[in-house]
């Protein structure tokens, strides 16, 4: 099972070295065998063992809604899967083979936010909140070209009504998610309510950065401590 590890870059906000760090991330703890690919509009200085693709494969790439080009690589991909897409601004700690192999993409998943309070959810419901959390996706062959096919029938009412690919996903789709202890937030913890302290290492997880929106956070070159040395070392 070679897996498919994807990231996209495009404009400034992050440089090469997101690209060459996610990638040595891997390349260090993975132990299956696999291949990454990003797409982007500027290839200068990424490490040269990346599998380099034009983001304007991806039509949605310079759309207003926040990341809805992902969303294209569920019907638009010219290589097979297993994929796995991974935001720039992500920590591997540990090896992902395991829970491959376990999983066996047998569904397509996404992370959830399970730091966040479940009850917040009943009082919140399409007003903005959103407990989805697409820094980590996992999918194989067609299990996602439903979501593809359902934005691009209903585009012009989706991009008005989500202005995020996280949103459209958590209030317009059936999904399923990376169980607990997979995925955790750096800027806000794990698990609510008895795991939520900020900017621990927690080796066993991934750790993600989730700084868009409104709720903050420091972004990963920000960071000091353990974070910012496994940033600087790759």
């Amino acid at each position: 099972m070679v897996v498919k590890f994807i990231t996209l870059k495009w404009g400034t906000k992050y440089g090469p070295e997101y690209v060459n760090r996610l990638y040595r991330s891997i390349k260090n703890t993975y132990s299956g065998p696999f291949e990454f690919y990003c797409f982007t509009d500027d290839y200068t200085d990424i490490d040269k063992e990346c599998k380099l693709k034009s983001i304007d494969l991806l039509p949605s790439y310079n759309s207003n809604v926040f990341t809805i080009a992902k969303i294209d690589l569920f019907a638009r991909l010219p290589f097979k899967g297993p994929y796995v897409l991974l935001d720039l601004d992500v920590l591997i700690l540990k090896d992902l083979k395991s829970y491959f192999d376990e999983y066996r993409f047998k569904e397509p998943r996404l992370g959830y936010c399970y730091w966040s309070d479940p009850n917040r959810i009943y009082e919140s419901y399409h007003k903005g909140d959103c407990y989805v959390n697409s820094s980590f996706v996992t999918w194989n062959s067609d299990q996602f070209k439903y979501v593809y096919d359902t934005y691009y029938q209903n585009k012009k009412i989706i991009d008005y009504k989500f202005r995020s690919f996280d949103k459209f996903m958590f209030y317009f789709c059936d999904l399923k998610y990376h169980p607990k202890g997979i995925m955790y937030s750096y800027n806000f913890g794990s698990e609510y309510p008895d795991d939520l302290e900020k900017y621990k290492l927690r080796d066993q997880y991934i750790a993600i950065f989730n700084t868009s929106g409104t709720n903050g956070g420091l972004e990963l070159h920000e960071c000091e401590g353990w974070a910012r040395s496994r940033f600087d070392c790759l």
